[in-house]
């Protein structure tokens, strides 16, 4: 899996969609992902239209599993953050963040030459400054002019191929612990259930949008797929879902008592 998750965050006009443009001109194979080009609805709220814009990049994130995908907004608080670290963290990929360094006042400078309907006021762009929360999970890098770029994209590059190499140690050790507890534990994995295993790995996945447990989802696609080699049987997608909707019902009622 060639994918890792950076998250690029600093305050408003400080140019973080600009450095997202300059990193894919470098590698076009990097997808950004921009919370200001999910379209506002009508009476929605800002904290419904974050949650909308970050499940739209999630879900995206999942459907392009080959390349570094890269989170463009302000992103000030560790929690906005968090998200896109679960998420890295439950499909084993690595994640990392970039600090897009600059002033208040040059930021507001800045914004000024924007468009007007994507203008931020002054006084929220100081007290964003203020509020900003540096992040302290995963690696960070720093950028502050174009100086940087070619240190940051060598870091984007490495990124890639230890995600790569961490999903690769991931996924031995998981099928090994998978193999293990199946009745026949050295019964190698035959090409249907092979599928089938990516299948149901691809629509757990789909499910995490921040909020969910990994720990129940991870419990749960391995029930399933335990039962699936078992029974020695094709599950088709639907079939999959309803399974997966089942033990999650099972797993809260277990809870609750």
């Amino acid at each position: 899996l060639r994918m890792s998750i950076v998250v690029v965050y600093g305050i408003p006009g400080s140019g973080k969609s600009t450095l997202c443009e300059r990193l894919q001109s470098i590698d076009r194979s990097m997808i950004v992902w921009s919370f200001d080009e999910t379209t506002v609805v009508e009476g929605e709220t800002e904290k419904d239209w974050r949650r909308r814009a970050q499940e739209q990049s999630i879900t995206g994130i999942n459907d392009r599993p080959q390349t570094v995908h890269l989170l463009d907004d302000v992103f000030y608080l560790q929690s906005m953050r968090r998200p896109f670290e679960r998420l890295s963290r439950f499909i084993g990929v690595e994640y990392g963040t970039i600090f897009v360094e600059e002033s208040a006042e040059a930021a507001i400078a800045k914004d000024k030459k924007r468009p007007v309907n994507r203008r931020v006021d002054g006084e929220c762009i100081r007290r964003i400054e203020e509020r900003m929360e540096r992040s302290t999970v995963g690696e960070e890098m720093v950028y502050r002019s174009t100086d940087d770029l070619p240190r940051i994209g060598q870091w984007l590059s490495e990124l890639r191929i230890r995600g790569m190499e961490k999903r690769r140690r991931r996924e031995e050790g998981r099928e090994r612990k998978e193999l293990r507890s199946l009745s026949s534990p050295l019964e190698p994995l035959s090409c249907q259930q092979r599928e089938m295993d990516l299948q149901l790995r691809r629509i757990i996945t789909e499910l995490c949008r921040g909020g969910a447990d990994g720990r129940i989802l991870s419990t749960v696609k391995r029930t399933i797929l335990e039962d699936m080699r078992r029974e020695g049987r094709r599950m088709e997608e639907m079939e999959m879902r309803t399974r997966i909707d089942e033990e999650l019902r099972k797993n809260r009622y277990g809870t609750q008592q």
